[in-house]
């Protein structure tokens, strides 16, 4: 097992433990710096650690690694091993081989004074509407009707230029944030030319004054508002905000939420929010290794855990989610094919 391999196996057990590595713009800077001298590979690797953490920032994230690959000269790989066990995983070096030693409580690194920071819900209420580029396409398979329930069990809101808004409200009503995503008429994701995946609005808040520099990000799942108000129905989960819409159309008697990222769906994270309940995986295609350890971790607090095997279906593709597949058949079914 070369470097590149050793890091990438670390990786995913930090990201499967839920320990976030990179809170602190202290931790973020090392973290970037560390892996910046792996290339291109440690980029992926990086975005995929950070994805999670409150310091990461999606629309400057490939210029800060960028950065870091020109300018770095103080951090070395090591770094990135000192931080991993630093937050309580035992790396074992012995050659080209590592071994890990799991944890007894799952925890991220704490901040001092840490008080949850949440939005006013009035911006949730003053951006409810379904006038988006998603809706627009999603109007090909549902009625207007389907899909004005949709919008309004999901908070769904858009932006004045047609983006869509997927807020994060939790059981009790805190408004989290609210990702900003554009889609064209076939329902793919719009990039801009930087590259740039998705916007949030607490960062539109803070680089327009109206939100303090310190404002401090804590996530939670999309659609886990429904969780308190069906406390007895089955919980899918999902990995994409649009997957979830999509299914709760499709399956409306379960609840379906989402994590918004392939290595947000982890016990730290889920563990307490979904305790009690009967749980169902539908993970997507390219994360079904990584979330099965994850749902079998989930047992110890879950009513049940089970992992669906959807992507064995026929005609699957890879990268698929759930969704894909259904609104695939939904076509057959009208074309009778």
């Amino acid at each position: 097992m070369n470097e590149i391999q050793q890091v990438f196996e670390i990786a995913k057990e930090v990201i499967l433990q839920g320990i976030h590595l990179a809170d602190s713009y202290e931790d973020y800077f090392k973290l970037k710096s560390s892996l910046s001298t792996l290339g291109e590979t440690g980029r992926g690797i990086c975005r995929s650690l950070c994805e999670y953490c409150d310091r990461y920032n999606p629309r400057t994230f490939d210029r800060d690694f960028s950065e870091a690959m020109r300018n770095n000269r103080s951090y070395t790989i090591a770094t990135f091993y000192e931080m991993v066990k630093g937050a309580g995983v035992d790396i074992k070096r012995n050659g080209t081989r590592h071994t890990f030693k799991r944890q007894p409580k799952i925890t991220s690194k704490p901040r001092k004074n840490e008080q949850a920071c949440y939005l006013p819900f009035s911006l949730v209420e003053r951006s409810r509407s379904n006038a988006n580029g998603l809706f627009g396409y999603l109007a090909k398979f549902f009625s207007s009707g389907e899909l004005e329930i949709i919008a309004d069990k999901y908070l769904i809101g858009s932006t004045k230029d047609g983006k869509t808004i997927y807020w994060q409200v939790d059981g009790e009503g805190h408004c989290h944030t609210g990702k900003i995503m554009a889609y064209d008429s076939n329902g793919h994701r719009i990039k801009s030319e930087c590259g740039d995946r998705v916007d949030w609005v607490h960062s539109r808040l803070q680089r327009s004054g109206r939100l303090p520099k310190d404002w401090q990000l804590s996530q939670c799942l999309f659609g886990e508002h429904l969780l308190r108000l069906r406390p007895s129905d089955p919980v899918c989960v999902v990995e994409g905000e649009k997957t979830a819409v999509i299914m709760a159309a499709f399956f409306p008697k379960q609840v379906w939420v989402a994590t918004g990222g392939k290595g947000l769906f982890s016990p730290a994270r889920c563990s307490a929010t979904l305790a009690g309940r009967e749980v169902y995986v539908f993970a997507d295609v390219d994360a079904t290794e990584e979330w099965t350890k994850v749902a079998s971790a989930l047992r110890k607090t879950c009513k049940s855990v089970d992992v669906s095997d959807w992507y064995q279906l026929e005609g699957v593709q890879p990268k698929w989610d759930i969704a894909d597949w259904c609104l695939m058949e939904w076509e057959r079914e009208r074309h009778g094919v």
